[in-house]
């Protein structure tokens, strides 16, 4: 048992080193003459990370957390991403003169959310589960999951909104880390991508940044938002059993 447990934490701790390491590389390496910088770091991270994040989800999805069945469909989900992030590398971003930008940019954050749950919630927590911290998967897997959204810090990003970004990043990696054990992967994708579909292709595609609202309040807004759907959706379901 004690070698088990031994075994676990070994493997918790290098799948946080390699998630750690993975967003490091995208945020340090500079965009290429052609390409924006955030499309640039999108598109690398999801590359690098959904082929890991299969192999590290692996125990996950062989757990009876009971809530990965329909798990396969992420698979075509992936690979409609994975399409995006080449087409995005080939033709040279969101800011590209030909770019159907939203269209992209709803496939972008699709796919990123897609992958960080496969990773974060399914490998992670399905890691935790052979682990005396089983109890606590959902706290340490939002930890590990705000840890990497502070990152751009080590790239020269500004400190404080590195550090709001991780902090309402650990408040989502809660939320959908709930969802995930109480519904399955599918659930927490969905509250995932309408997190950041609001927080990203919204208020900096749509608004660009210039709406009359701080994007730390709107930040909260989403949380919120997202919070209330996520509380409808399991309502309905307590009920119904």
């Amino acid at each position: 048992m004690r070698l088990q447990i031994e075994k676990g934490f070994a493997r918790v701790f290098y799948d946080s080193l390699l998630c750690v390491a993975i967003y490091i590389l995208a945020v340090s390496l500079p965009a290429p003459p052609f390409m924006d910088q955030t499309s640039f770091t999108g598109a690398l991270r999801f590359l690098v990370l959904a082929p890991i994040g299969l192999i590290l989800a692996h125990d996950g999805l062989s757990l009876e957390l009971g809530k990965t069945k329909k798990a396969w469909l992420c698979i075509p989900i992936l690979f409609i991403a994975f399409g995006n992030m080449i087409s995005l590398l080939l033709s040279g971003g969101f800011n590209a003169p030909d770019s159907n930008e939203m269209t992209k940019a709803v496939l972008f954050t699709l796919g990123t959310a897609t992958v960080e749950e496969i990773v974060f919630r399914v490998g992670l927590i399905g890691a935790l589960q052979h682990t005396s911290w089983k109890k606590a998967d959902i706290l340490v897997s939002s930890l590990i999951f705000g840890l990497c959204h502070a990152l751009g810090i080590l790239a020269g990003g500004a400190i404080l909104p590195s550090l709001a970004q991780a902090g309402y990043t650990f408040l989502l990696g809660l939320l959908v880390g709930v969802a995930f054990k109480v519904g399955g992967i599918l659930p927490a994708i969905g509250i995932h991508f309408f997190f950041n579909f609001l927080q990203n292709d919204l208020y900096l595609g749509m608004g660009g940044g210039k709406w009359d609202i701080p994007f730390f309040a709107w930040n909260i807004g989403c949380f919120l938002v997202a919070a209330a759907v996520a509380f409808l959706l399991y309502w309905k379901k307590l009920r119904k059993n």
